[in-house]
């Protein structure tokens, strides 16, 4: 895959139940999601979803890819974005396309 072909996920991942304070996840990824979500159930990637999935044995309930882009720093800015609204549970109903 050429560079320029190279696109950027911006994906959001539901718990099957809260992780302390948490349901909700949103990263950003160049790999499939599906791959992303493995690396993540090892154990490498976010630290939360690391402790839910790997040592606390919660299951992912859903994933949505909220957006692609073309640029890892326009994903970014994406990802921080919804991040900052800080409303998981408005975030998911807003976004229905399911990956």
């Amino acid at each position: 895959m050429k560079a320029q072909d190279k696109t950027y996920s911006v994906y959001m991942v539901k718990l099957e139940r809260k992780y302390h304070h948490v349901q909700y996840y949103i990263g950003y990824t160049s790999l499939p999601v599906e791959e992303r979500l493995a690396t993540h159930a090892a154990g490498h990637g976010s630290r939360l979803l690391a402790a839910a999935i790997k040592r606390h044995g919660i299951e992912v309930a859903e994933v949505r890819v909220l957006s692609t882009w073309p640029t890892s720093s326009e994903a970014r800015a994406e990802e921080r974005r919804l991040k900052k609204q800080k409303n998981g549970p408005r975030i998911w109903k807003k976004n229905l396309q399911t990956s």
